[in-house]
């Protein structure tokens, strides 16, 4: 009988638990909505103003899919890494970057490249899932879940994948989407 009291105890904690994360998922899921949905001339997750125009950049193209083409692109270069074929990565990515991002990849790229080499790293990778978080005329912040695959010395060979996300903060730079800072937000193996 004591048994069966601790197991109908233990169901309603859990029943308690689910309850509450879900009440807690649908508080951050309207807070998100309401933070898309703006009126002071920012872009919603569905590159449109709050007045259902279509928000532009200041080449007056769709700034949505700019900024979601410029984050794929830059999160693309820097997921696919080769320990023959580094400089093709560094210039990839430095060609995509800016502002601080641009100098501390410059910075430790040769680092990078040294450890690549030494483990005859080879990463390749492709973006499962892309979308804008926040964007105006100058400024924008994507998320990017990729999927990748890495071999070298310390796989054996073997290629293990991983599920990465980034944050990308992008700037509007002479005409282009670049990357001001590249942030990894999650890893799963």
């Amino acid at each position: 009988m004591s048994e069966q009291v601790d197991q109908a105890n233990g169901r309603r904690t859990l029943n308690t638990i689910l309850y509450v994360a879900c009440v807690i998922a649908v508080c951050v899921v309207g807070l998100l909505a309401y933070l898309v949905v703006t009126d002071d001339g920012e872009a919603t997750a569905h590159g449109r103003l709050a007045g259902g125009e279509i928000a532009v950049d200041g080449s007056g193209e769709d700034l949505h899919q700019r900024v979601l083409e410029a984050a794929t692109q830059e999160t693309q270069a820097f997921i696919n890494v080769d320990h023959a074929d580094f400089d093709t990565h560094r210039q990839s990515v430095l060609d995509g970057a800016t502002g601080q991002f641009k100098k501390e990849f410059g910075e430790t790229a040769d680092k990078l490249e040294k450890i690549t080499k030494r483990g005859e790293l080879v990463m390749t990778g492709e973006v499962l899932s892309a979308g804008v978080v926040a964007a105006n005329k100058d400024q924008a912040t994507a998320l990017v879940a990729v999927r990748t695959e890495v071999t070298g010395k310390e796989t054996g060979g073997a290629a293990k994948e991983r599920n990465l996300g980034f944050r990308l903060d992008l700037d509007y730079v002479d005409g282009a989407w670049l990357t001001s800072d590249l942030q990894e937000v999650w890893i799963s193996r």
